[in-house]
Formats: structure tokens, sequence, C-alpha cells
């Protein structure tokens, strides 16, 4: 696809850190943003930065993502105002440290419904409007930790997984329509949730984290945000039902 029509896409988790970078990066190459988050204040910020600077036509949509049953209509309200959707980004998240005694059902409830449930009601409603156009690309944000285990966040690496479960399979359901869907799964990164989990561990636990990064150094969030705008573009047309990790080489499997 082309990304300087002003063709639309719809971005989860755009008030901050690696979705505000995203929605930056696709504002400069031209693409029509709606902007999705629960923080409105820090989204009406966002979008103001982003239009005081250029970078594409940009609507706000605060939103609750654990409300799953307004999503689609949702949807159908941001086609009617921004143009067809040519592009989703799941990219919103959230990230309970804890012991896997001490996950609650509470604690499920949210984690999957904003990881997991979310992106899946979105992607049905998307793809499928996608689907009868015959093109389009969605990228999820999962995660390493979906790879692999999280003794410390036992739910949050077992929602990415799943998200990572549903890109390949909406990617088969999806890829025969001109659809493709695919996954990153970036490593540690330089935002407000990274600090916040940091905080709740030994310093020397995180630095086996960045010792272990055969890059040694965080990425900037414009790196991660390029490898999402890669996949949304026509030069990434063949890649269908991928995870690509993003992670300086802290996983390679």
């Amino acid at each position: 696809m082309s990304s300087d029509t002003g063709e639309a896409v719809l971005i989860t988790g755009a008030a901050q850190g690696l979705g505000q970078a995203i929605a930056a990066r696709l504002g400069r190459e031209g693409y029509r943003l709606a902007l999705l988050d629960r923080q409105e204040t820090r989204l009406h910020a966002v979008a103001q930065e982003m239009s005081a600077q250029g970078q594409g036509l940009v609507s706000v949509w605060p939103t609750d993502l654990l409300a799953a049953e307004q999503l689609k209509p949702l949807v159908e309200r941001i086609e009617q105002e921004c143009g067809p959707l040519v592009g989703l980004v799941n990219n919103a998240g959230i990230c309970i440290t804890q012991s896997f005694l001490s996950a609650t059902i509470e604690d499920w409830q949210t984690v999957f419904g904003v990881n997991v449930l979310a992106p899946f009601v979105l992607m049905q409603a998307v793809g499928e409007r996608m689907a009868m156009r015959g093109r389009g690309a969605i990228v999820n944000v999962a995660s390493v930790a979906g790879r692999s285990a999280r003794p410390d966040q036992p739910l949050y690496g077992a929602s990415k997984a799943a998200l990572l479960h549903l890109t390949k399979s909406a990617a088969a359901y999806f890829g025969p329509q001109g659809v493709r869907v695919n996954a990153i799964c970036p490593g540690v990164l330089p935002t407000e949730m990274t600090e916040r989990i940091w905080r709740q561990r030994q310093p020397e636990a995180v630095q086996r984290v960045l010792q272990a990064i055969p890059l040694k150094r965080l990425p900037a969030l414009e790196e991660v945000a390029a490898v999402v705008a890669w996949l949304l573009s026509d030069e990434a047309s063949y890649v269908n039902g991928q995870a690509l990790n993003v992670c300086g080489g802290l996983e390679m499997d």
C-alpha cells in the first residue's frame, strides 16, 4: 500500500511510549491516523503535537479497551470519519509483575482483556472490512515474553503467547482475501511501563537483563516503530503470519 495518499490506520495505546512513536512515524509517512487510548488528555496532547509538526491528519478516540463490546461499533464510526482502514496496529498492552501463585482471576481478566480480547475483536472488525476490499495489513505488538517462560509475569507472557497464536490464525484466515497479519516481539523498551516494572526489581536483576542483550543497549522507540511501518508497507507485501523479534538479540527463536 502507498503511505502518501492519506490512507487510514488505527493505532491502539497511542498516548505514550511505543504507540506514540508508531503514530509519529506513520504520520510522517502520510497516513491518516485514528489514535485510541484510555488516557484522553495525553491522547489529545499527542494529536496536537503531531498536528503542530505537520505529521499527517490525526483524530483521537478515547477508548477503554476492556469495553470490548464497544469496539466493533467504534470501528464503524472511525471508518465513517477517517475513511477505509488500510492498517491496524494493536499496540496497547498491560503488564503486571507478580509471582505465579499471586496472580488472581481479576488480574487474568484485565491482562487478557487488554492484551488478547481487544486485539481479537479489532482484528475481527477491521479484518472483515479489509477483506471485503481485498487489501490491508495488521500488526500486533506482542513481546519476547510470549516466547519463553516468565515466572514473574505469567499472565503477561501467556497473553502475548495467545496474541502470537491469534496473529497466525488471522493471517491464515485473511491471507486469501488480500489481508496480511503479522506481529513484532519487542524486548526491553525505554517506556514508562518498563520503568515501572524495573522499580519493582532489584538493581542487579535489571543489570542482568541489560547484559543479556547482545547489542548491549536499549532501542530508540523509533527503531521499533520503523519495523511496524515496514510491515504495513508494500515492501512487506509477501510477509504474512510472522512474528519478528525486535529485541537486539535478547530472544533469537
